[in-house]
């Protein structure tokens, strides 16, 4: 049988004899010549006869499409990511050494350098100190002169002295002189000398008219050792006693037992000259102040003129869920709860702050984002119930203005974390609150 041309293909070629041609050949001298037989024989009509084999027509089906390579490394990463983020939550949870890390983050060593270099951090009237813990650790830290006389004396004095037993008999003189002495307890990460913490001490010796006591806990900064929440207490209390030594010495109370924090509770010491002793904590620094004044409060009730707390917070379990550094253990609700539970560091400022028998005063942000306002609220509320609690027992306060409340909570428009003391508010609260307990 003959092929037919299925539709769409292309005929094969038909082959032509060479002798046959479609013109005539010219002559030599260009005339046409005879024309061939072949010239007149008709080609015969192309005839494409159907094959009648049984056409088949072949009809591929489509394979079943693959993931895509990029769903394929999707898959991958999210799995890799998955199992990182568990793994550092059992990490966190499992071991004391990474959640003091991540407390802490005493790691970040902002700025570097020496930190005892005091002209670096624009500290003219300034010395650097030396505090040894009851367990032996070495704490750095400064010593700023309130502005004035002794200030300017001071800058004088450190710019032309090379003798260190005089510019340190100098500093010694004016701490006991002083009329009112702040301990500055800061927060976490970084040390003592960030910028905004050496600004929040030059403001608390011009607001308050004090020397300031700025001290590293240990494991930041230059200080030796590593931090924890009992050892943040210690450097609190050997920072104290310092100030208390070179300002009272053995004579300075009516038992020397007074000295180091005794523990014989049937003690109780009186201050004999007019030295104010006031303890300002940030942060973190806020739960080691009250820890310090209510251990404090037990034996020498009236030894602090008065506690300041900037961004307090309630207990370290309840800041660790509002903190933005925890913002990616909150993805899971289960996991953050899961994290407070196991979490060794406490700092509960709420249950100590019913121990703190001298004035508080509760400063805070109202767009603090990493310490939410709410917190400074709560605490406040808690003490004002102990402190009619504490009337009920008839345990008394230092003495104080006629007018002055145990407890005060000023919260600051438009101030964050770590800026209250720029606002003018922040400067008027201090003041009030520091001519109101100076009695």
């Amino acid at each position: 049988m003959g092929n037919v041309l299925r539709r769409g293909t292309v005929p094969p070629p038909v082959p032509v004899s060479s002798s046959v041609v479609s013109g005539r050949k010219k002559d030599k001298d260009g005339s046409r010549g005879r024309a061939s037989k072949e010239e007149d024989v008709q080609l015969p009509p192309l005839v494409v006869l159907k094959d009648g084999c049984t056409q088949t027509t072949l009809t591929l089906t489509s394979k079943p499409k693959e993931p895509s390579l990029f769903l394929n490394k999707l898959v991958v990463v999210l799995l890799l990511l998955l199992s990182a983020y568990f793994g550092l939550v059992y990490v966190l949870i499992t071991s004391h050494y990474a959640q003091s890390l991540f407390v802490y983050l005493n790691v970040i060593r902002y700025p570097g350098g020496d930190l005892t270099d005091l002209a670096r951090f624009g500290l003219v009237s300034a010395r650097n100190i030396n505090v040894t813990t009851a367990d032996g650790l070495v704490l750095r830290g400064y010593h700023l002169l309130a502005p004035g006389s002794a200030a300017n004396a001071a800058a004088e004095l450190l710019a032309t002295s090379t003798s260190s037993s005089v510019i340190e008999s100098f500093f010694d003189q004016q701490l006991v002189e002083s009329e009112r002495i702040v301990l500055y307890f800061h927060g976490n990460s970084a040390n003592r000398a960030f910028f905004y913490r050496i600004n929040m001490m030059k403001q608390l010796a011009a607001v308050m008219n004090a020397s300031v006591i700025a001290v590293d806990y240990r494991g930041f900064g230059d200080s030796q050792g590593w931090p924890s929440e009992e050892g943040t207490h210690l450097d609190a209390k050997a920072i104290l006693a310092w100030v208390e030594g070179k300002v009272y010495g053995e004579e300075g109370f009516d038992s020397e037992n007074c000295l180091a924090f005794s523990e014989n509770s049937d003690v109780t010491c009186r201050r004999r000259n007019r030295a104010r002793v006031y303890l300002y904590g940030h942060s973190m620094g806020t739960a080691v102040s009250v820890a310090l004044a209510a251990d404090v409060g037990k034996h020498r009730p009236d030894s602090l003129s008065g506690v300041i707390l900037d961004a307090p917070f309630t207990t370290l379990g309840d800041a660790s869920l509002s903190h933005p550094i925890t913002a990616p253990f909150r993805i899971f609700p289960f996991v953050a709860k899961l994290m407070k539970k196991h979490l060794h560091f406490r700092y509960a400022t709420t249950e100590k702050i019913g121990l703190v028998v001298a004035p508080i005063l509760i400063v805070h942000g109202v767009d603090d984002d990493k310490v939410p306002p709410e917190f400074g609220r709560t605490l406040y509320h808690t003490a004002l119930a102990h402190d009619a609690s504490n009337i009920a027992q008839g345990i008394k306060a230092p003495p104080t203005s006629s007018n002055v409340p145990k407890v005060q909570l000023v919260e600051i428009p438009r101030a964050r974390h770590s800026d209250c003391f720029h606002y003018p508010l922040w400067t008027k609260t201090i003041a009030n609150f520091v001519e109101a307990t100076s009695y």
